[in-house]
């Protein structure tokens, strides 16, 4: 942290203190104090941008509109605090020059955690998420708007004047890029170019930072123009009435970005639209977080993971501390709006969908908001183009041909300070028809926007590939794009292939908690959890000898079983479900046994697919199942989905860290005649699937749970004797190779995905 905002933000503490004392119960109070002194902190760094070394005047800012009359009082009230404070009377004296907006970013990072009696700082993020306040970097900014310039239509020349906007504007890197590249590319100085932008953001701070750095570039005198470009509030939302910055300030400060009274008034936008729409919006899912919102207010609250417990501690507060949950209650209300059944907005449609996400709807918001021959280039999670929650969106924006290129990239070099296996795309679009976009996947440093190469990709050809979801795979490279167009024109899907299959989640911990016990008692049966399966083991882990406090920690922590498959003991649940509605699921799911693989897992796992057969019992939702009425196809479609080249297609494939049957449907496999071809393994001549068995059988012969299933394939099977399981997986992997048709190069470019896996096998052997 830079250690300019480490000294602020302990000075700032020391005012607040000194305000309050020890009583800081009315949360409203607080929050809007240490709003207020965070806003004329960077009000005085600004101005001095704005007026070099002058003496700082609030009435200067506050006669252009750049803060509220409000914090200009504050400011005349307080004055006696600001020339004792270092901080405060040399804000602005020297100048920060285009660090304002990295200070601002920074010390969002530093939250106050308030409690009845104190308030303290602590480091987190839980606000700088809410606001999507990760700021993009300059290089990145600088190559989008190249990007988007030429791609566009609209002629770029001096005096022609450009309509350029960011709808979530922060702290302007999108227009400081641009005007730029205007000026490098095109010769259009800044001080014609600061009018051409036009802005929104919900943090005024922000809002205020992005204008300043435009008008140090134009004569006073054509201030109000550039002003009048922006608004404080959130676009998302519209208000027929639109209040004022004070007020929307002070919803700011306590954190209600979506109250009704933070919308833009329709209409604000260029008639015409506009000529380029630039941004990196939000990357949130619309959804009040109790736990994140409890931790710096009641961390007892905030520890408790069971939602209808929490419930209960919540509504105790209304007692023990009132504005605490009065505070909690105004921002449920903002949030119950925010769903796809009650959200209402004139411009979207496509991406009210399901759960609201931030980048989806400012994604539609920004496209229909560009002119005839405009262009939007946005940054937003891959997620938009991969994952089927945002299958509506995607699809009407694939259908009506406005995709004109996809940049999938990967965080690896930290393009964002962020986790590192985050990944984000570049998404421009057009209102002129694109009969096929350009995509290009893996990209790792900004500058490869513009020289990656990539291909051209139909709508047909992305339904070629996922014909349920009509997603983006999640592929990590250009090339695997085209391995799947071969795979899936040669290939059958899962669901083609085997459409009697029926797939099911059980028992849900939250949905159905008043049904499920932590102890178990005569009425009701243990819960198996995704934790305890490992390929072909059910009794991978246990939560026999954890301690309470890891067993139910919101990210719980199972032992791991140790010792060969026959002599594990049976992992012992955490969970109990009465068997009242375990009965009522029985019915449902009738045979006896069920494939069950792992909800939650990831691409970059040494394996990505985790499953086993067990008997039919109460799972919860981290495991998926499906059943199927014959014996032998059931153990066939686990040692599917166990091989190597399954696990390649699900990788490439999955669009998250859920592996549902959706994404199963959608995979190639062998057509099932294939496994009837005979082939010469181990000395012995054999239809493929007889050789496949003969190894399944071996690995699970140890395994008590399936001697019922066992027995009734035994005739199907020879001897493997004096084989290791990790011997027989690798021959499982072989076989199931050659029922894809794949010859020995094309499978070891699959090994070669999976070194991890490799390297643990060759231990074993």
């Amino acid at each position: 942290m830079n250690q300019w905002v480490r000294t602020a933000a302990e000075e700032m503490l020391s005012l607040l203190r000194k305000k309050f004392g020890a009583d800081t119960r009315d949360i409203t109070a607080v929050k809007q104090y240490w709003h207020n002194l965070n806003a004329l902190l960077f009000s005085r760094l600004n101005y001095g941008r704005l007026y070099g070394g002058k003496p700082f005047c609030a009435a200067a800012l506050e006669r252009y509109g750049l803060i509220p009359r409000e914090l200009a009082q504050f400011e005349a009230e307080n004055r006696d605090i600001w020339e004792d404070s270092p901080l405060f009377s040399q804000a602005g004296r020297e100048g920060a020059g285009d660090r304002i907006a990295e200070l601002r970013e920074q010390l969002l990072c530093v939250e106050l955690s308030i409690r009845p009696d104190r308030v303290e700082l602590r480091p987190g993020k839980a606000e700088r998420d809410n606001t999507g306040s990760y700021y993009t970097p300059m290089e990145l900014a600088k190559q989008i708007v190249r990007y988007a310039l030429s791609a566009g239509q609209v002629p770029i020349r001096r005096g022609g004047g450009l309509k350029i906007a960011d709808l979530s504007c922060g702290g302007g890197e999108f227009f400081r890029s641009a005007q730029e590249v205007l000026w490098e590319e095109y010769q259009i100085p800044p001080s014609e170019s600061c009018g051409y932008f036009w802005g929104v953001d919900l943090d005024p701070i922000a809002l205020q930072t992005s204008i300043c750095q435009l008008l140090v570039h134009a004569p006073e005198e054509r201030w109000p123009e550039i002003i009048s470009h922006f608004r404080l509030g959130n676009p998302l939302l519209e208000s027929g009435q639109e209040n004022t910055a004070a007020v929307k300030s002070g919803l700011f400060a306590l954190g209600r970005l979506y109250a009704p009274e933070m919308g833009i008034r329709p209409g604000w936008f260029p008639e015409d639209g506009f000529d380029l729409v630039l941004g990196n919006p939000p990357w949130e899912k619309i959804r009040l977080e109790e736990r994140k919102f409890f931790l710096n207010l009641c961390p007892d609250i905030a520890g408790i993971p069971q939602k209808a417990e929490r419930a209960a501690a919540i509504q105790e507060l209304r007692a023990s501390w009132p504005e605490a949950h009065a505070w909690y209650q105004a921002l449920s209300s903002d949030y119950s709006n925010m769903c796809s059944a009650k959200f209402r907005h004139s411009l979207l449609k496509h991406s009210v969908s399901g759960e609201l996400n931030t980048y989806a709807l400012f994604t539609e918001l920004s496209h229909r908001l560009t002119g005839a021959g405009g262009i939007s280039s946005l940054i937003v999670k891959s997620t938009l183009a991969t994952t089927p929650a945002h299958r509506r969106l995607w699809t009407s924006l694939m259908d009506c041909q406005a995709v004109y290129s996809l940049h999938l990239f990967e965080n690896t070099g930290h393009i964002f300070p962020i986790d590192s296996r985050e990944r984000f795309a570049v998404l421009t679009l057009t209102h002129r028809p694109n009969h096929s976009f350009h995509l290009a996947a893996g990209l790792r440093r900004p500058e490869q926007l513009l020289s990656a190469a990539g291909i051209p990709l139909t709508a047909e050809a992305v339904t070629t590939i996922n014909p349920l979801s009509r997603m983006i795979p999640n592929v990590t490279d250009t090339e695997r794009i085209s391995v799947l167009l071969t795979a899936h024109r040669d290939l059958p899907l899962f669901e083609t292939a085997y459409p009697r299959c029926r797939f099911g989640r059980l028992v849900h911990l939250t949905a159905h908690a008043s049904q499920i016990d932590k102890t178990p008692a005569p009425g009701n049966i243990p819960i198996y959890e995704g934790k305890f399966i490992e390929r072909y083991d059910a009794r991978f882990s246990t939560f026999a000898a954890v301690p309470e406090e890891k067993k139910y920690a919101g990210k719980s922590s199972a032992r791991k079983n140790e010792g060969p498959l026959g002599e594990k003991p049976l992992p012992e649940s955490r969970y109990f479900v009465r068997r009242e509605l375990w009965d009522r699921f029985a019915a449902q799911y009738s045979r006896p046994f069920s494939l069950c693989w792992r909800s939650l897992t990831s691409p970059t796992n040494a394996r990505t697919t985790l499953a086993m057969i067990l008997p039919t019992c109460p799972t919860c939702q981290s495991i998926q199942m499906l059943q199927t009425e014959d014996d032998t196809e059931l153990l066939m479609l686990l040692g599917l989905f166990n091989s190597l080249p399954f696990d390649y297609f699900v990788r490439l494939k999955m669009p998250g860290l859920d592996l549902t049957q959706s994404v199963i449907r959608q995979i190639p496999v062998p057509d099932p005649a294939a496994y009837e071809r005979g082939m010469v393994f181990h000395g012995r001549e054999a239809a493929i699937k007889t050789h496949i068995l003969s190894c399944i059988y071996a690995l699970l012969r140890p395994e008590a749970l399936l001697r019922p299933l066992l027995d009734r394939v035994r005739y199907l099977v020879y001897a493997l004797p004096g084989k290791s399981p990790a011997e027989l997986e690798e021959l499982l992997d072989g076989l199931f190779a050659a029922a894809y048709g794949m010859d020995g190069a094309a499978f070891r470019k699959i090994q070669a995905e999976f070194p991890a896996c490799q390297k643990k096998k060759s231990k074993q052997k």
